[in-house]
Parts: structure tokens; C-alpha cells; sequence
């Protein structure tokens, strides 16, 4: 499967999983550096990591929409940089 930002593809999912405390599928993957020429905005990433590439930054992560690529077929999905359920760990204190 695929991970695409603002119809780009940018990453791929390494794994997938039912949550069932959540109630939906969990796809975890990762997002590669993007080169240049593939239609970043001025002013969302200044760094190169290295020729015609850029640092992918959380301020760009976040500003993106998504989807996953699975068979042909595009699905909407939501970025969580940390764990959906219980990301402050609150739960496990108590």
C-alpha cells in the first residue's frame, strides 16, 4: 500500500491492524524525503537533506491531506504522530 499527500505519492505503509479499543484499521508507514520538483509549496520546507531533496518536516506532515493506496483504490486517512489511543500515556498512570 501507498501513503499520498495532496495526491502525491509520498511513503510507503509497512504494516496494518484492527484497533479495537479505537474501532478502526491502523496502517503504520513511513514518509520519505520528496525531490523538489514534486510540488512543494514556497516557504513549507527550507532544508535540503541532499540533491533535489528536501527535509520533511512535522509542520509539513501536518499540513497535508491523506490517503492510502490499497489495489487501485484511494482511502482517506488521518495522520497521528503519536499514538491514537492514550497518546499522553494517562491511562497507564493511574
Amino acid at each position: 500500500e501507498t501513503i499520498w499527500r495532496n495526491g502525491q505519492c509520498v511513503g510507503l505503509i509497512k504494516s496494518t491492524a484492527y484497533g479495537h479499543t479505537i474501532g478502526k484499521t491502523l496502517a503504520y508507514g513511513y514518509v520519505t524525503s520528496v525531490p523538489y520538483s514534486s510540488g512543494f509549496e514556497s516557504g513549507e520546507i527550507r532544508e535540503r537533506t541532499g540533491e533535489g531533496h528536501r527535509k520533511i518536516t512535522k509542520k509539513w506532515l501536518e499540513a497535508g491531506e491523506y490517503h492510502v493506496g490499497d489495489k487501485g483504490t484511494m482511502h482517506k486517512a488521518k495522520l497521528h504522530l503519536k499514538a491514537p489511543f492514550d497518546p499522553k500515556n494517562e491511562r497507564i498512570m493511574q
